[in-house]
């Protein structure tokens, strides 16, 4: 995209016919819309990516505390295990 503006700049300097200095610049516009296009379409990806990431550390969240009710509930009927016999 750089080369192709360069381009546009050195033949505007060059007195290229307007046609063809034209022609350039709405293919430079063109690629700008493109590569505008790709920055919003990772953007969307990005922020899709940090939802997920989100969610999954959530879920391990509730995981991991859920986990520990179970150990403490355990560990609950160990000791009254242990008082009955």
């Amino acid at each position: 995209m750089i080369r192709i503006k360069e381009e546009v700049e050195s033949k505007i300097q060059s007195n290229v016919n307007e046609d063809e200095i034209k022609t350039m610049q709405e293919e430079l516009s063109g690629l700008i819309k493109q590569y505008e296009k790709l920055v919003s379409d990772k953007i969307l990806i990005f922020n899709d990516m940090i939802t997920n990431l989100k969610e999954i550390s959530r879920n391990n969240d509730n995981i991991v505390k859920s986990e520990e009710e179970v150990s403490r509930l355990k560990n609950n009927v160990e000791i009254v295990q242990r008082d009955i016999y």
